[in-house]
């Protein structure tokens, strides 16, 4: 089996020893993370882009290995469930040397035999590359339903880019009648169930960590969605959802408010940065308006995820007058500041602010939903 995981160890530049640790594995991933993080290189587009590449190989070496160590290091009564785990990682690794032609020809049609085998014994990598491949039609017969139903499987292990790619693919209307087509094509408003498959997966995409991309699809899939909508799509998505702590929502938001300042005052994500130091100029320091922001952040949370029309829309009005306010009050900089931190763009914001912020999001909408 170690043979087998060569590659991985490679790319964790680690030597292939049988007395390698996981310890060794989880030190050499995080001070890969750090070398290769697309943070580092978000002026050079170029290094930035090869920084993301970069980073998909480390993490799917760290997510073998990971799986390789815990079922090995298991309790005699696991052995079984082990020895069939390391067998469709065996088969995984061998398809995917030959879809990359990684150390060896690259033959499509060939990778699509091993990836199929080792996605049938549930292994959720290899699930979600011969959902690419049927959906790219390279090496088997294209198919939009194939794919589908791998990357299903395979965000249902949360498998982050399997979920983005369902979103992606429930956006571009996968499933939808005609009429549903014709309708999204005009004026992107979606009668049928797609729209909000695409919410509800790339919601938990962004949630596993599928970072700028995500968002950026989430808010292209959310474009004339009604809160109901959104509502529904959480409620599906909440199956899959990691099992947050019980925590009230005005701590989880306290703790979110924490990670803004975190990337507020981080030079590198300039716009942001830009904005923070001007609001922290004017107001005398944004931490001293805690406990306003957290209150209207709440305000406005709830507002929208209990769908109370017409206090979202006195909401939105007084979000408004705050904007042009500028003699404004602590109310009225409390529920500007909370509504940057709740909106702020995604593509000034780095991958690990956006799922902490996803996932703050969906904590407190289950706070409110089964209060």
């Amino acid at each position: 089996m170690l043979n087998d995981l060569r590659e991985y160890y490679l790319v964790l530049e680690l030597e292939l020893e049988p007395t390698a640790t996981f310890t060794d594995v989880k030190r050499a991933y995080r001070d890969l993370v750090k070398v290769w993080h697309p943070d580092r290189f978000a002026h050079e587009p170029s290094l930035e882009r090869k920084a993301q590449e970069k980073l998909k190989q480390i993490n799917l070496a760290f997510e073998v290995l990971e799986r390789f160590f815990a079922q090995n290091e298991g309790t005699p009564g696991n052995a079984s469930k082990a020895h069939d785990t390391s067998e469709s990682e065996s088969v995984f690794v061998q398809g995917h040397a030959l879809f990359f032609g990684n150390g060896v020809a690259k033959d499509t049609a060939k990778a699509a035999f091993f990836l199929r085998k080792s996605a049938g014994m549930g292994f959720a990598p290899a699930q979600y590359l011969l959902g690419h491949i049927f959906y790219m039609g390279d090496g088997l017969a294209k198919s939009e339903n194939d794919a589908c139903a791998w990357w299903t499987k395979a965000a249902e292990q949360l498998h982050a880019e399997a979920q983005y790619s369902l979103g992606c693919l429930y956006h571009k209307g996968h499933k939808s009648s005609l009429l549903e087509k014709i309708v999204k094509s005009t004026v992107d408003w979606r009668i049928g169930d797609s729209k909000i498959e695409a919410y509800k997966w790339l919601n938990l995409a962004i949630t596993y960590g599928v970072g700028l991309k995500g968002g950026l699809a989430k808010e292209a899939a959310s474009t004339c969605m009604i809160e109901t909508q959104r509502n529904e799509a959480r409620k599906r998505a909440a199956v899959f959802y990691p099992r947050y702590p019980q925590s009230s929502p005005e701590a989880v938001f306290d703790q979110l408010f924490d990670w803004f300042l975190e990337e507020g005052n981080a030079p590198a994500h300039m716009e942001l940065h830009k904005v923070f130091s001007n609001m922290t100029s004017k107001t005398g320091g944004i931490e001293k308006l805690r406990v306003n922001v957290c209150d209207k952040g709440l305000e406005h949370l709830r507002n929208t995820f209990l769908g109370d029309p017409l206090a979202k829309t006195g909401g939105y009005f007084k979000a408004m007058g705050s904007a042009w306010n500028f003699n404004r009050s602590s109310e009225d900089w409390g529920r500007l500041i909370a509504r940057s931190l709740l909106e702020f763009p995604y593509d000034y914001l780095s991958d690990t602010f956006i799922q902490r912020r996803e996932n703050s999001i969906n904590h407190i909408w289950l706070s409110f939903v089964n209060a």
